[in-house]
């Protein structure tokens, strides 16, 4: 299923099936391929030994990338109450729905904090299969089975996350801090000429600020430094997984009760 993109392009029978538009349209026939999916592997006997994981790549847009803080549709915020929208750097443009059903293993309604990319699902699948990835593949996929099956990780977690932004700027995140390299969303739409006036980036505490409205980055000079240092050490580095010349680690599969 790859729903919704442009062109907002719904199904005749899903039109005028919601109070949101095309948008709202789109989505609800994005709902039934999902929906349709699952029933054929339950009717063909696959759910039992299937993964099914449902992610985006990225945030939804104002219609036609038109600036604003929030992406909005007919009232309805897209990416509810965070800010930006896709190609920025703010959450909207980044944080997106991970859902993931695994029967058996997966136990339903349960839920995970631990910070995850779409990048990580190579390092979680090649765990699965019990191999471990080489030090010059998948530079920056860290595995995040350990969360799904409630176990002690074997290796090492994601710790630290970077964004980018269609203008090529960056903005960092670990654990509840989220510092951006630049003053704007960096985004289709957003100036790059830097004002002297104001700091010369943004920092949020996204445990009370989830949203991004207060940006406390001259409040805490010792956050920016470490976050600084993080994303050089980073970037001159070329990858953020560690390297490692272990053999692969088995994990054990227990299906929940």
């Amino acid at each position: 299923a790859r729903n919704v993109h442009a062109p907002i392009a719904p199904a005749p029978r899903f039109r005028g099936t919601s109070q949101c538009g095309p948008y709202g349209d789109f989505i609800h026939e994005f709902d039934w391929a999902v929906g349709e999916i699952l029933r054929a592997l339950d009717e063909h006997g696959f759910t039992a030994n299937t993964m099914v994981v449902l992610s985006s790549d990225n945030g939804a847009i104002n219609q036609g990338y038109q600036p604003g803080p929030r992406a909005e549709y007919q009232g309805h915020l897209a990416n509810g109450p965070l800010r930006g929208q896709k190609t920025e750097i703010y959450e909207g443009g980044h944080r997106v729905p991970f859902l993931v059903r695994w029967t058996g293993f997966v136990a339903p309604g349960s839920r995970s904090d631990q910070l995850t990319a779409n990048t990580d699902l190579l390092a979680t699948t090649t765990e699965l299969l019990g191999l471990r990835l080489a030090d010059d593949a998948g530079e920056d996929s860290f595995s995040f089975l350990p969360a799904l099956l409630r176990q002690e990780p074997k290796q090492p977690l994601r710790d630290a996350l970077v964004h980018d932004s269609w203008k090529g700027q960056y903005a960092i995140r670990q654990g509840n801090w989220k510092m951006l390299l630049c003053q704007g969303g960096g985004g289709i739409g957003w100036k790059t000429e830097v004002d002297t006036t104001r700091p010369p980036g943004q920092l949020f505490d996204l445990s009370t600020d989830l949203g991004e409205n207060r940006n406390v980055y001259s409040e805490y000079p010792e956050i920016v430094k470490r976050l600084t240092t993080l994303f050089e050490q980073i970037r001159h580095e070329n990858r953020s997984r560690p390297l490692s010349r272990k053999p692969p680690v088995h994990l054990t599969f227990r299906r929940w009760q």
